[in-house]
């Protein structure tokens, strides 16, 4: 395609408008280049393209479409639209719950409070086993409860011995509840 541009001497070559090709004659009507189709027989009819459609103006003129105004704009400007449907808004809509609602959402804050106190709860009490099963671990305490674990024929890791139970939450002293 290098060698088919146009010469910068030469204005009056014809060219593809297709690939830019140089035209050995202004009469070709294919591009021997690329093919394509430089000149046809008849104009082709378009309509809406090449030429006006009859039946969208018909059709335009026998409707006259309100264009609706943005919704933004009217409420900036303030105008606004008074045969806009949709249903009215119910002022019980908007009035604020009734008294058993009110203490219906209360109680579920109450219980919602109450469940991550407890498992705030559990969590330091978990917390404190581990680091009471650190410190024996790193003084050698609790060896003799493992060796009679083993040596009973119970696997210490699925069935601890009864006196390392930590309390529960249950028996775990009042100002350790908070």
């Amino acid at each position: 395609m290098a060698d088919d541009t146009v010469p910068v001497g030469d204005p009056t070559a014809d060219i593809c408008p297709w690939c830019s090709a140089t035209l050995p004659s202004a009469d070709e009507v294919n591009c021997p280049s690329c093919g394509a189709t430089l000149t046809g027989d008849v104009e082709p009819q378009l309509p809406g393209l090449t030429a006006i459609d009859a039946q969208a103006i018909a059709r335009a003129s026998q409707a006259p479409i309100r264009q609706q105004r943005s919704r933004l704009l009217s409420w900036i400007s303030g105008e606004y639209d008074t045969d806009v449907e949709g249903a009215p808004a119910d002022s019980e809509a908007l009035a604020p719950p009734d008294e058993a609602v009110k203490r219906e959402i209360l109680r579920l804050e109450l219980e919602a409070e109450v469940a991550n106190l407890q498992a705030e709860n559990e969590a330091l009490i978990a917390e404190a086993r581990l680091e009471e099963a650190d410190e024996e671990v790193a003084v050698g305490e609790g060896d003799e409860d493992l060796d009679v674990a083993v040596a009973a024929g119970a696997d210490p890791l699925l069935h601890p011995p009864e006196e390392a139970a930590a309390p529960t939450v249950g028996e775990a002293p009042v100002d350790e509840r908070r």
